[in-house]
């Protein structure tokens, strides 16, 4: 397992380092220092506003969940614990602050540490709903591409994208109403001995997390809660485009989001970089933006998409007193047995 992660790391911080110096090596800095200093500065602090909305959204929607099964939970907890997994997501490779999250909630308040991260994978299939959304809409409204080209490309992989999120969904709801128990339970049985009590412990957390798509009102507000989510993320990007004088169509708005949206989708090295500006960078060239427009959107989006919420996300690492100069310790500390 290790020498996978380890392969995994390798795989990450090269692609990363590779479209990182690809970026840097064509950009042209006349024409970026000029669309850096024309940019309004006002736009991009309302993007970023937009971006932490999202995230507090987002902490709001994972207490929906999670309160489904565990009444007591709070959503401060939760939004919290949203903002240490995003900054841990920035500064640590392959999205370790995905495991981070729950483990914050279980320090704070008590819930077991499998059932908040059940919990926060069947948010994670409300965001697979969301993007199927976005992708959705977006293929609908981009005119259709020959293959081989880059918009060709990427609608073909928005399909792909789509067609998996969809399944994904059908598998939770499937679980969820106890029609797919029997065939699970069967192939848990199929394991080797040791491993039969843990898949046992994990199939029945993750079943109980699906708890929230057989209530209707709390699936209600988790789909409304999704909804809002991805308008905040366009509504951010919209306006960060808007601060750089470049004016986009709903169609390319959402083509941009979809296409940022399978780019960081997969773990990749610490903060996204290299593979966020090269997407940003070769889509909004195709709706009109010119060279040094699309490289300064590159850069200023990632600064609304990370900073802030990094910034804020450290300040409640800090109050969780997690040494984050020690990636092992800030893990190891997350998952103390007394919470």
């Amino acid at each position: 397992m290790k020498s996978s992660l380890n392969w995994r790391m390798v795989l990450a911080v090269s692609l990363t380092l590779v479209l990182l110096a690809w970026f840097v090596s064509g950009l042209d800095g006349d024409a970026l220092l000029a669309e850096l200093s024309r940019a309004s500065w006002s736009w991009l602090a309302l993007a970023s506003v937009a971006m932490l909305t999202e995230w507090f959204l987002r902490g709001v929607r994972w207490y929906v969940v999670l309160h489904a099964v565990h009444p007591e939970v709070m959503v401060r907890d939760l939004v919290s614990a949203t903002f240490v997994g995003a900054a841990l997501n920035t500064l640590l490779p392959l999205r370790g602050g995905d495991v981070a999250r729950p483990g914050v909630v279980y320090r704070r308040s008590g819930v077991p540490f499998a059932t908040a991260l059940s919990s926060s994978l069947v948010e994670r299939f409300f965001d697979l709903f969301g993007m199927v959304g976005v992708v959705v809409l977006t293929l609908v409204l981009v005119p259709t591409q020959e293959p081989g080209g880059l918009l060709g490309t990427l609608q073909s992989w928005g399909y792909l994208f789509a067609a998996l999120s969809v399944g994904g969904l059908v598998v939770a709801g499937v679980l969820a109403n106890g029609l797919g128990h029997r065939p699970a339970k069967a192939i848990i049985e199929r394991l080797p001995r040791r491993a039969r009590p843990g898949a046992r412990e994990a199939f029945e957390r993750t079943v109980s997390g699906l708890s929230v798509v057989r209530r209707p009102t709390h699936f209600a507000e988790v789909v409304v809660l999704t909804g809002l989510v991805w308008l905040a993320t366009l509504a951010s990007l919209v306006m960060t485009f808007w601060a750089v004088g470049v004016n986009l169509p709903m169609a390319g708005a959402l083509f941009v989001q979809a296409a940022l949206l399978i780019a960081i989708a997969l773990p990749q090295a610490p903060g996204f970089l290299g593979v966020f500006q090269v997407v940003m960078e070769q889509t909004t060239t195709l709706w009109g933006a010119s060279e040094g427009q699309a490289q300064a959107l590159a850069l200023m989006y990632w600064v609304v998409s990370y900073v802030p919420v990094t910034v804020i996300g450290l300040i409640a690492v800090w109050r969780e007193g997690l040494d984050l100069l020690r990636p092992r310790k800030v893990m190891s500390g997350i998952m103390e047995e007394d919470p």
